[in-house]
């Protein structure tokens, strides 16, 4: 069940990408030919009043929206008896926003999905009480054990644990109240080595709708940031590449699963998060690579040619089939290791 459960929750995530190319098209009155979940062998389909052919098909490992293609000059010919127009015909903006459309959803379902757990079971909270002391730290060499609480860093008493574990500065103060109620003020210089403290109870903390909404709001942005902080790091060589493929995935699902709603809750905002943020990047094959080429149009006044734009696709597909080679690659190493 566990496996039919990991398939539903990539279909949910898919779906959402995929309908909100949808909407945005429909809002622009451009026609959709297709709305397909999976590729291959069809399973599955009808046709909405709209005459869009809307199916589910044998490999469940994405989806698209096509759209049908401008075959004539005719303006008039251009037209559908439903008052739409063809995707080529339309403007610019018409086609970024509709490219746009489909990672915004996935945003948005993460942003809806953190509500919902920030709702149903609270705030996590750090607990400040030292769990764990490493050996050969700085912290053990200052006489700290389990059990010690941080009372105050840098000079507060209203921190959260985070920002002690998120600090990038090299100094640190801290205020170390131990189990007899001694206190000791502590300054850290992380240029000398790890600190050494470990930080592992949590209580969740009741919280109001109107917060939920701010947290929520919070939680996309910080988990866009490290994202985008991931990649310059690669980038400068401050980290190596980490892609998961698909076998890597379905392994994460399958863990999250196994805990519990709220851990398929929390995977199903981080994973709707990355497929949104994936397809911005301006990889031409990509929505994000879509919507840069649309950018260009709407700048310069007028569409690239054809086949300078057909060209600058097939460069794209060959990375994302080359990326796409490297992560499945990864992931069978990882299952023999």
């Amino acid at each position: 069940m566990i496996i039919v459960y990991t398939i539903s929750i990539l279909l949910i995530i898919i779906f959402i990408h995929e309908l909100g190319h949808f909407i945005a098209a429909r809002l622009r009155k451009v026609k959709v030919r297709t709305f397909s979940i999976g590729f291959g062998k069809k399973l599955y389909s009808f046709h909405d009043k709209y005459q869009t052919e809307w199916k589910i098909c044998i490999f469940p490992l994405g989806g698209y929206v096509s759209f049908d293609k401008d075959n004539s000059d005719d303006e008039n010919d251009q037209k559908n008896n439903d008052d739409t127009i063809v995707f080529d015909s339309s403007p610019p903006l018409s086609k970024a926003l509709i490219a746009f459309a489909g990672p915004l959803a996935n945003y948005l379902l993460s942003f809806i999905v953190i509500f919902i757990v920030l709702i149903s079971y609270g705030k996590m909270i750090i607990c400040p009480e030292i769990t764990q002391v490493e050996s050969n730290t700085i912290a053990e060499k200052f006489g700290i054990v389990p059990g010690d609480k941080v009372v105050e860093f840098n000079g507060r008493n209203d921190f959260l644990v985070q920002e002690i574990i998120e600090q990038k500065n090299n100094n640190i103060s801290i205020t170390i109240e131990h189990k007899n109620g001694e206190k000791k003020n502590l300054v850290f210089n992380r240029a000398l080595g790890n600190i050494g403290i470990r930080f592992e109870k949590v209580i969740n903390e009741n919280i109001s709708f109107i917060d939920a909404i701010t947290e929520a709001f919070n939680g996309v942005i910080s988990m866009n940031y490290q994202m985008i902080n991931g990649i310059f790091d690669i980038i400068l060589g401050k980290n190596s590449i980490e892609i998961g493929g698909p076998i890597k995935i379905f392994q994460i699902s399958m863990q999250s699963i196994s805990k519990g709603l709220k851990h398929t809750l929390v995977f199903i905002s981080i994973l709707s998060i990355n497929l949104g943020f994936i397809n911005l990047l301006p990889i031409p094959g990509l929505d994000g690579g879509h919507l840069l080429i649309y950018i260009i149009e709407m700048i310069i006044g007028k569409g690239l040619n054809k086949q300078l734009y057909h060209r600058i696709m097939q460069v794209g597909y060959a990375i994302l089939i080359l990326l796409m080679v490297f992560a499945i690659s990864k992931d069978i190493i990882s299952l023999f290791r």
